[in-house]
């Protein structure tokens, strides 16, 4: 016979993002920065992406501290891009749910959080910003290039500069 040890609790499954998810004395990965979306299977992508960052931001803010800022922002814009696009592919996933109809559970989450994309059919370059990026274990800045899926930035492809790769297609 099982016998409760305490009261019974439940979480909601509200997609929650957290403000303040890095300072010089915490950062926040994981479930901790950001819920999105129990029932799509995001979570563990997520809570991975996260914590793959979260090194590279603790090592600027403590061994190059004038870019502690910058990786600060890094992180936190970084996560705020990942939860809105997890949350339009988890709307997707609920979208493609035939037997919701009308119901409330099902209808909020299909509309939740806008009628952006998750992703575009065919990705267009829309220009080169010097944006932060994870090198050698710190945040710094670097020449990337932007497109409609990438918006903060593609830095580096096969080892390659991706801004260095795009003029030389561009010359072709």
């Amino acid at each position: 016979e099982s016998v409760p040890i305490g009261p019974a609790t439940f979480r909601g499954c509200t997609p929650i993002l957290q403000t303040g998810m890095v300072a010089d004395t915490f950062i926040r990965v994981g479930d901790a920065a950001m819920a999105v979306d129990p029932l799509s299977g995001n979570g563990i992508f997520q809570a991975l992406s996260s914590a793959l960052t979260a090194p590279a931001v603790v090592n600027t803010i403590l061994s190059a501290p004038k870019s502690a800022e910058l990786a600060k922002g890094f992180y936190q814009e970084r996560l705020n891009h990942l939860f809105f696009r997890f949350s339009r592919v988890g709307r997707d996933f609920y979208r493609g749910v035939e037997s919701a109809g009308q119901d409330d559970f099902w209808s909020g989450r299909q509309k939740w959080p806008d009628d952006q994309p998750a992703h575009y059919d065919r990705d267009k370059v829309l220009g080169i910003e010097t944006r932060p990026v994870i090198n050698n274990g710190l945040i710094e800045l670097q020449e990337v290039v932007i497109t409609d899926n990438q918006p903060l930035g593609i830095w580096m492809v096969d080892g390659e500069r991706a801004v260095d790769r795009l003029a030389r297609l561009q010359r072709r």
